[in-house]
């Protein structure tokens, strides 16, 4: 949940040559996907994109360390992938990794 709020907070979309109103429902779409479970991993590694192109023109301060904070949160979410009660698990099955004894 903390990376669906700074999605929202931070909107990566604004970069992109969009009208506001456009890339705000892209985002607020997005963050619904992410909030349910639904390509969980694609749009981490967009936002952790995003995230990557945001800190290009950043200066050293809290914001960028909260900016920093939430894009290693997207590729840990991106890695760990949805959940077992996420709209993923539901269309292509719940991903149980086995480690053999």
């Amino acid at each position: 949940m903390s990376l669906v709020a700074s999605l929202v907070l931070h909107n990566p979309l604004e970069l992109l040559p969009l009208t506001s109103a456009v890339a705000a429902f892209c985002t607020g779409l997005a963050a619904l996907a992410m909030l349910g479970g639904l390509m969980t991993p694609w749009f981490a590694l967009a936002y952790c994109v995003g995230v990557i192109g945001r800190l290009q023109d950043a200066d050293l301060g809290p914001a960028t360390l909260m900016l920093v904070s939430s894009g290693f949160g997207s590729v840990a979410l991106m890695l760990l992938g949805p959940g077992g009660y996420s709209l993923d698990a539901l269309l292509f099955g719940q991903r149980i990794v086995r480690i053999p004894e």
